[in-house]
């Protein structure tokens, strides 16, 4: 689509003919033609009038495809719209707040998202026609990449969005849907992101500036695979580690796990409200100890330093069960303790060990 610019004669005498109501007619002969890339000028016209009106019009009109190639969008509030399955090819958004915006199946290819001092006369206000520039953008040179350098995408819905060589320095994509997107060859360095990110199905072949970007989102779309395969087997992973990514957790979890079973070794007397039946049960399974120092038997910390000891050195305390419950309890604990104890070791040779994508 090239051929002539704004400026062309031609394009002057259409300009001086055609009304509100030949805006479509005019698109149509500009595309014939093979002028400079040209948005559709009736969406155009509708996105002018906020992103609200726009959205509910996406609503009535599902079938229908925005076409923005081309345009000037520049530092406009674009928070929350939606341009799915939107024409943004060679676009010019610098400096637009996309947050949380759909730009699911979006054509970005070539468009410039980056970041960078904006005349005044060329940011774009939403919802505001009288603060639309009345000149078209000028021609610019046509870039190679998709510039999203400084961008704000986050929370954006990029599903399926094709970002190959897209250039996403410094972007904002914290909380962003980036599931099936093709990263491929994408530059990312110190690209902002957090476990919130959506990644199942995202491609990051050849991407490059931040190992730790592309492991990041390798991670988080084998964590969601994982979740959509075996939901509990997630579950048990996010409550205990948080998929694997915290030590804290993990080590909480092991604190909890033996005072509860400092809890059990005490003893404590029955509650006599419980019923009958309960009470006989505990006291059948109550755990019965001998402790090599008499003196320190009737601590009241005696019996959680006692699980603390077992938990972490495997059974190597100084207390000896005289029943079959004390026995099982003890064992019980020996086992969870062997289990903990290796996948703290995990954690900590995963957050240790030298790694790359």
């Amino acid at each position: 689509m090239r051929g002539f610019c704004s400026t062309s004669p031609f394009w002057l005498i259409i300009q001086r003919f055609h009304d509100q109501s030949s805006l479509k007619s005019v698109y149509l002969l500009h595309a014939l033609i093979g002028g400079f890339p040209m948005a559709n000028p009736e969406h155009l016209k509708i996105l002018k009038q906020g992103v609200a009106t726009w959205n509910k019009w996406r609503e009535d009109n599902p079938e229908i495809k925005p076409d923005f190639e081309g345009e000037g969008l520049q530092g406009a509030d674009l928070m929350e719209v939606n341009f799915m399955g939107a024409n943004l090819m060679e676009a010019s958004l610098r400096g637009a707040n996309l947050e949380k915006a759909d730009l699911r199946k979006a054509n970005l290819k070539n468009a410039d998202m980056g970041w960078g001092p904006l005349p005044s006369t060329k940011k774009l206000i939403i919802g505001s026609e009288s603060s639309f520039p009345s000149q078209k953008k000028t021609q610019k040179k046509k870039s190679q990449t998709t510039n999203l350098k400084l961008a704000n995408l986050k929370g954006a819905d990029l599903r399926q969005v094709n970002l190959r060589d897209a250039n996403l320095e410094n972007a904002e994509i914290r909380g962003a849907d980036l599931r099936g997107t093709d990263l491929n060859n994408a530059y990312v360095h110190n690209t902002k992101i957090d476990n919130t990110m959506l990644c199942l199905g995202i491609s990051t072949q050849g991407s490059y500036g931040s190992q730790l970007f592309v492991r990041h989102v390798r991670d988080l779309d084998y964590i969601e695979e994982t979740k959509e395969k075996y939901p509990w087997k997630y579950r048990i992973w996010k409550w205990t580690s948080n998929c694997g990514r915290s030590i804290g957790q993990w080590a909480a979890w092991s604190f909890v796990f033996a005072c509860l079973f400092g809890v059990v070794f005490a003893n404590y007397p029955v509650w006599s409200w419980l019923p009958d039946q309960l009470q006989s049960l505990l006291t059948v399974i109550a755990p019965k100890m001998s402790y090599s120092n008499p003196i320190m038997a009737d601590g009241w910390f005696t019996p959680y330093y006692f699980s603390i000891v077992t938990f972490t050195t495997l059974g190597f305390g100084d207390v000896t069960p005289t029943n079959t419950a004390g026995q099982v309890w003890l064992a019980l604990e020996v086992i969870l303790g062997y289990i903990m104890l290796g996948g703290l070791i995990t954690l900590f040779a995963t957050k240790m060990v030298r790694q790359s994508g």
